[in-house]
């Protein structure tokens, strides 16, 4: 005879769902008992995933007894390296984060905090809780307070026996399999307010309804967490913060700390919100790391920790109240919207199992490698949750190949809005990741005031330069800055993307690399680095016809547009692969065609030929002597190349220092840093383009309307011609510019907003003439 026990659950369960269904929803009465839920009804938070401290009332206290944290490494002496962890710091800081900790092998690497934060800033661990609430209930078992995560739920929460709800074990209640799914809904009389506003956690837990099956369905949903929490309380007769308190929160050393309660004298609401310090959460990972001890003295058992990671068989990616592996969110928790595409990111560790809270809180544990990286901050669209541990466990494992496909549409997902002002801040996702070039002995150039180039000299200049929203403009005139203009919020500390300007910058290092004997001639092919090209007739192009954009490529349309070559070359992971994919539609060294890809295969090309990174080699032959301060490239991918046709984030005043070398004829207080007649190669005019040298443009022959090339209709005016003859220029798009007029002993500077109605000619002839106006009256 078959057993009738499937068919009691059904039956049971359907009961179950109808009683539920016939009750009338209330709200709870405006009397004491409950106010504090109606003060949270009534004054509702700004940002309902980031309420400010003061409105979690009441809160209560987790015992503490603060003790020793992790060793931190020496300088110079971290385990993992440098470039990666300040590519995972830069990544916090431009989704958004305030707060980063690495440790490997029990060793903090690194602990660094954003925003006005420090390691004494608490904040709402959201749903790192829930994480808690697992640990605690697997102490409760380790103590002989519970036998079995496999007894049902209702040996204690005897409001559930008689009915589907008897069945529900601890087990589904840890991994979200319970049977539960509350749809959201604001109306203070539905279960979903009084369960995340609190006004009765023990009256929610025994009225909590099923919608499927407990055991055969995934759903993240609070009434499990509830339930386990009362589960804990009415097992060890203690109330929740009292045993969690002594139990895992003094063991830890952890710092005094609060979590919500439902109501004054109520219980505690286990599944969000402890307001911690961010090494709180560090020791509760490390224990989990170390198999459930903590500096020497056991916690949990290694059972249960391994337990914890185990995938349920509910959901593969999820454990014990416990994240595991890639992509374990998914449209069927509730969100509004399906997980974008890019969000969908393989874990590149096996193990890698992580606690996981709202606004893109994380604690991931990689066991294998002994790495945890924790993260606190707010939300942010730029978050990815694979991100930080798929980095740092491929800089441990470098012959692991991280997958970073997803950063175009990610990119292109988070970039800014054309002309706007996050366009020149480094700590925004299209910028990431960025790699340092180190300055060295900057000291700032001398400024003197102007009996000639006063404010209302050069009111004309600067009424142009206010119009076009510029945020920075600079004029230096025979020997020190006479003149300079900062938009509010700007400074002259403020690193700006001049887009193309860095091309000028790249040539100055070509340069270099020439000098060095890395580069043997001008007239090398460039199939002797771009090894792609071997056998192909592009590698006869020249270094050279490169340099002057006349490399006879096919040049691409400005096309910005999600899945076009020009966004996939500038926003893609792999900076090369378009450029290399170009095909010969002229006779190398015929026609001027500018494109940045070409810019990007000369980085390329000082990369192996040199035999170093481009940021270092960058910072050393250039930045260094030149005595700037520290700047930033972005690169295509962690550890990737530069994007050398674009993207060196550099203050203003270090745009106007590689002007002078122009003016000084390569020197820089006395030496001789860039040898002249690279400088005047330069400057010369090639024989496709009258008014383009070596990744520069020349002010004469005048040229009305100057074009880039064949496939992009846009031009450039310049109304009238240059009054400085020699006039040379760095262009960068959305007319960041620097001007360099050697015979005038002019320097002039400006980088804003991007803007397409700018005239070449105009701000530096109006600066030139009250320049000259100078000279004459000396």
């Amino acid at each position: 005879m078959k057993s009738s026990k499937p068919l009691l659950l059904i039956a049971g369960l359907a009961a179950l769902l109808a009683a539920t269904a016939a009750q009338a929803q209330t709200a709870p009465p405006r009397d004491a008992r409950n106010a504090s839920f109606w003060n949270r009804v009534d004054f509702p938070p700004a940002d309902r995933l980031q309420p400010p401290k003061s409105w979690y009332k009441p809160l209560g206290m987790l015992a503490h007894q603060p003790g020793p944290f992790l060793p931190a490494a020496q300088p110079g002496r971290t385990t993992i390296p440098a470039r990666a962890m300040e590519e995972a710091a830069q990544f916090v800081q431009a989704s958004n984060g305030q707060a980063l900790i690495v440790v490997h092998k029990g060793v903090v690497q690194t602990e660094r905090y954003f925003g006005g934060t420090d390691a004494n800033t608490q904040f709402s661990s959201h749903s790192f809780a829930k994480t808690l609430a697992a640990v605690a209930l697997g102490a409760a078992v380790d103590d002989g307070f519970i036998g079995s995560v496999d007894l049902p739920a209702s040996r204690w929460i005897k409001e559930w026996q008689g009915d589907a709800r008897a069945a529900i074990t601890l087990r589904q209640l840890l991994t979200m399999s319970g049977g539960f799914r509350t749809k959201l809904n604001v109306d203070p009389a539905d279960r979903y307010m009084q369960m995340h506003y609190g006004s009765d956690v023990e009256q929610i837990v025994a009225t909590a309804p099923l919608a499927y099956a407990p055991g055969t369905d995934f759903s993240y949903d609070n009434d499990n967490l509830q339930a386990l929490g009362l589960v804990i309380e009415r097992a060890t007769g203690k109330p929740y913060l009292d045993y969690v308190g002594t139990r895992l929160w003094q063991p830890l050393g952890a710092s005094p700390s609060e979590l919500l309660m439902d109501r004054e004298g109520g219980r505690a609401m286990v599944y969000c919100c402890a307001w911690t310090l961010p090494r709180d959460w560090v020791r509760v990972g490390q224990m989990l790391l170390d198999g459930g001890s903590w500096q020497g003295k056991r916690l949990l058992s290694e059972a249960f920790v391994k337990d914890l990671r185990t995938p349920s068989a509910a959901n593969a990616n999820f454990g014990f109240q416990v994240a595991l592996g890639s992509a374990w969110m998914d449209p069927r928790l509730h969100r509004a919207t399906a997980a974008q595409k890019s969000s969908l990111v393989a874990s590149a560790a096996p193990d890698l199992y992580y606690l996981s809270g709202a606004g893109g809180l994380q604690v991931a544990l990689i066991p294998s490698e002994q790495l945890l990286i924790l993260r606190v901050g707010k939300g942010s669209p730029a978050w990815r949750d694979q991100t930080l541990p798929n980095l740092l466990y491929a800089a441990l494992n470098p012959e692991e190949k991280a997958e970073w496909d997803w950063l175009y549409d990610w990119r292109m997902a988070n970039r800014a809005a054309p002309g706007s002002a996050s366009l020149l801040e480094l700590d925004k996702p299209q910028q990431w990741p960025a790699e340092r070039v180190a300055g060295g002995g900057a000291k700032a150039l001398p400024r003197r005031a102007s009996a000639c180039l006063t404010d209302a000299a050069l009111a004309p200049a600067l009424a142009e330069i206010q119009r076009v929203k510029s945020y920075s403009f600079m004029v230096w005139r025979d020997g020190a800055v006479e003149a300079e203009y900062y938009a509010p919020g700007f400074s002259a500390d403020t690193r700006a993307e001049p887009a193309s300007m860095h091309k000028s910058v790249l040539a100055i290092l070509v340069g270099q690399a020439v000098a060095d004997g890395a580069i043997p001639s001008l007239q090398t092919p460039v199939s002797r680095w771009l090894k792609e090209w071997a056998g192909d007739p592009r590698g006869a192009i020249t270094v050279e016809q490169m340099l002057q954009m006349a490399s006879g490529l096919a040049p691409l349309p400005f096309d910005l547009k999600p899945g076009s070559a020009y966004s996939r070359a500038l926003y893609g992971a792999d900076s090369t692969a378009v450029p290399l994919e170009a095909a010969l539609s002229d006779t190398p060294g015929s026609r001027f065609n500018y494109a940045s890809g070409i810019s990007q295969l000369l980085g390329l090309i000082i990369e192996r030929a040199t035999g170093q990174r481009y940021a270092d080699y960058l910072s050393k032959r250039l930045w260094q002597p030149l005595g700037a301060q520290d700047a930033y490239v972005t690169l295509d991918h962690p550890g990737g190349l530069a994007r050398t046709s674009s993207a060196l984030f550099a203050q203003p005043e270090d745009w106007l220092r590689l002007g002078l070398l122009f003016a000084h004829q390569g020197r820089v207080d006395g030496k001789q840093v860039v040898d002249p007649a690279w400088l005047k190669a330069m400057s010369a005019p090639s024989a496709a383009n009258p008014n383009y040298g070596y990744q520069l443009w020349r002010g004469s022959p005048h040229a009305p309307a100057r074009g880039y090339n064949t496939s992009t209709p846009a031009t450039v005016p310049a109304k009238q011609p240059f009054l400085a003859s020699d006039m040379v220029y760095f262009d960068g798009a959305g007319a960041q510019r620097v001007y360099v007029s050697p015979a005038e002993k002019l320097v002039i500077v400006r980088l804003g907003a991007g803007v397409f109605d700018w005239d070449d000619s105009l701000v530096p002839n109006l600066v030139t003439a009250a320049a000259r106006q100078c000279k004459q009256a000396s």
